[in-house]
């Protein structure tokens, strides 16, 4: 009996067995994922819809502002923060909580840069 389906066998084997294997499947499917984390990762500018990269103060091709630097470390942050996620200073113009009328009508004291000679 086993003589006579051996070679029916293997014929039917080799025509319904999968193409790939489960570890194959897999390898390719991470890679897949992989590829379409990196697309939707990528930033896209919120005027013309161009790739942009994360250090860009502006979109070069339609020049929309993308971050401004902080005034005090000079790192970039994202528009609507008011404050440096980096040093901590607060934006320029922001409003500053729990100040007396006097505080808030006093005049903001200016630094003086030390003379060069």
């Amino acid at each position: 009996m086993v003589a006579v389906l051996f070679l029916p066998g293997i014929v039917i084997y080799l025509i319904l067995r999968p193409s790939r294997t489960l570890e194959e499947e897999y390898q390719q499917t991470l890679e897949e994922e992989a590829l379409l984390h990196s697309i939707e990762d990528a930033s896209l500018c919120p005027g013309c819809g161009r790739r942009i990269r994360d250090n860009w103060m502006v979109c070069p091709g339609c020049h929309t502002k993308l971050k401004k630097a902080c005034h005090q470390c000079g790192k970039l942050m994202d528009l609507a923060w008011n404050l440096c996620p980096y040093c901590g200073t607060p934006a320029p113009g922001m409003r500053r909580e729990g100040l007396t009328m006097d505080d808030a009508l006093r005049p903001a004291p200016v630094e003086e840069e030390p003379a060069t000679e």
